[in-house]
């Protein structure tokens, strides 16, 4: 069980590699392979997974102050989905870095990927794999996997609000000490449109160990997105972690507010 770690870093990270084998070899016929011999760069691998119904995205954020506090905060990462008759495929890696006053503050990998399919208007079954590093927290690795059902108790042209509970299995090492447990899972996803351009978000999950309830943990984030042009849009938006039973002389909330910008492919 111990090596479930592994595994479930290597499935979060070949998603993406396989995301893109699969567009590339969506092309049918024997000259598919040839065809992918002439995307290797990757600029060219990101324009053939958007003829494939692919959408990426690439964020960079940041933010510096000076004066009676010297602190700066910087974040950046890219995301792909994609949406098949019923399937929907999600993958997104991120990646934050802070100092204040000379000193380390951030320093943090987070990676997800999920796939749901959805049975009918209302209802969706699916997978949700995490992953975390975050040397301030003295996470060295937290990674899981949980299967999940869903429902849109709302579902309008310009709003949807999407509930959703499932169970799952993690692996973490904080402080050096190496757990592994069945997680129960709750989270809560939701997106209202103001306009054509504008839209205001929010995601919730929370994580809990079957057999010890009151360590759990908690990722949330709201926010508010303007489209600034066809490829670019401007995202403002609070992020929240918070951890039940943090690692020794740790605090319980990591709380950040980001300014950032996107480019899609």
């Amino acid at each position: 069980m111990r090596k479930f770690h592994q595994l479930c870093l290597f499935a979060n990270i070949s998603l993406i590699a396989s995301s893109a084998h699969a567009a590339v070899t969506a092309v049918s016929g024997l000259d598919s392979v040839e065809k992918a011999k002439q995307h290797t760069n990757p600029l060219k691998i990101w324009t053939l997974l958007q003829e494939h119904g692919w959408k990426s995205t690439v964020h960079f954020g940041a933010s510096i102050s000076q004066g009676n506090s010297e602190n700066s905060l910087i974040t950046a990462g890219f995301t792909l989905d994609k949406k098949r008759g019923q399937n929907e495929y999600f993958a997104r890696l991120s990646y934050a870095y802070g100092k204040d006053s000379g000193n380390l503050s951030k320093d943090e990998i987070l990676a997800s990927a999920s796939w749901k399919r959805v049975n009918s208007s209302d209802y969706y079954t699916g997978i949700r794999m995490d992953y975390r590093k975050d040397e301030l927290a003295d996470i060295s690795h937290r990674m899981g996997a949980t299967l999940l059902e869903g429902m849109f108790l709302i579902k309008e042209e310009n709003i949807w609000l999407a509930p959703e509970v499932g169970i799952g299995f993690s692996s973490q090492k904080i402080s050096n000490d190496r757990s592994e447990s069945m997680n129960f899972y709750a989270g809560v996803h939701s997106e209202f449109k103001l306009n054509e351009k504008t839209r205001l978000y929010e995601n919730f999950s929370i994580f809990s160990p079957v057999d010890q309830m009151e360590n759990f943990w908690i990722y949330g984030e709201v926010g508010i997105e303007t489209i600034l042009s066809d490829r670019i849009s401007l995202k403002l938006f609070i992020q929240d972690q918070y951890e039940s039973s943090p690692a020794a002389g740790r605090k319980h909330n990591d709380l950040r507010f980001i300014t950032s910008i996107e480019y899609r492919f």
